[in-house]
């Protein structure tokens, strides 16, 4: 009898810490669905930033715009977006124009101790199209700035060259969410970083600034100018009206499956409020079936003694 106490109390703290670990992501989820500002957000501390790596790399996969619009993507850095009104930017986020149309703060943080972020870099943010678009008629630029440093984790711009000014997202009516990205690209709007070695040669149509918003092909433009590495990435998705064509469904990142996340841990670990997204239809699966479990045992338990 004094065995099987001990067997079913040992179960029931396993129980407690699978509910709180688990919970703790089915919060972040949650709200980053509601579409909510991360502002409000609390990046739990005891996820490493090894996982938010993993994390933004697997949403640029399971958003197609790895390998469409880039062969792959290994973050050396975290790319945050924050628009005044409504803070900082979850990845696939579905923000409204209005929200988008002022440039936003960006920042950046190293992954680890080895990555430094002392040299010079280009950002740019790009309209990526729709999900599935296979970007063979290239994407458009929205923003573009050659020589920009980082001092402690902000974006400095005061020795930069501001190729194109940063112009809002006004993707045509009815064609679904475009990405944006910040890589510093992405209707998917993607926002991307890149290191700027020695050697960078701008290209004759984008060397000088006040270019207009234009089309580029980002692929051809590494290639032509000689960056270096993409750092850094973050996107969200943007539409006007009501989508009028069949958009390709992406699939959640569930940080559970990264090969980094482990069980938190008491130790606090270096962050940045960038959520990753815990969603799917199974999300509380693992909490039901082990107070399920423990309850029916502690049951038999006591009638076991009575």
């Amino acid at each position: 009898m004094i065995a099987l106490f001990v067997v079913v109390l040992l179960l029931t703290v396993r129980s407690l810490a699978q509910v709180t670990t688990t919970s703790t992501f089915s919060i972040l989820s949650v709200m980053s669905a509601n579409g909510t500002s991360s502002t409000s957000l609390s990046t739990p501390s005891d996820v490493p930033l090894v996982v938010q790596g993993e994390a933004i790399s697997a949403h640029f996969t399971n958003a197609g715009l790895v390998p469409s619009l880039f062969a792959n993507f290994t973050p050396s850095a975290l790319l945050s977006v924050s628009y005044g009104g409504l803070g900082t930017v979850s990845p696939g986020q579905n923000l409204s124009l209005d929200q988008i149309k002022s440039e936003p703060t960006i920042s950046v943080i190293a992954l680890n101790s080895s990555v430094s972020l002392s040299g010079v870099y280009t950002l740019a943010m790009i309209d990526a199209g729709i999900v599935g678009d296979n970007q063979s008629n290239g994407q458009m630029r929205h923003w573009l700035v050659n020589g920009v440093t980082i001092n402690g984790n902000s974006i400095n711009f005061s020795n930069a060259t501001n190729i194109t000014d940063y112009v809002g997202p006004n993707p045509p009516e009815g064609e679904g969410a475009h990405r944006w990205k910040l890589v510093d690209f992405y209707f998917s709007y993607v926002f991307v970083l890149f290191a700027q070695p020695k050697s960078f040669t701008p290209s004759n149509d984008l060397a000088t600034p006040g270019q207009p918003l234009g089309p580029m092909d980002i692929t051809q433009y590494i290639n032509n100018t000689g960056l270096g590495p993409l750092m850094a990435g973050m996107y969200f998705d943007a539409q006007k009206g009501i989508s009028t064509v069949t958009v390709s469904p992406t699939s959640p990142v569930i940080t559970s499956t990264l090969p980094g996340f482990s069980i938190p841990s008491s130790s606090p670990t270096n962050t940045v409020a960038i959520p990753t997204k815990v969603r799917g239809k199974n999300a509380g699966f693992k909490q039901t079936y082990s107070a399920s479990l423990v309850f029916a045992l502690w049951t038999s338990l006591l009638f076991l003694m009575y």
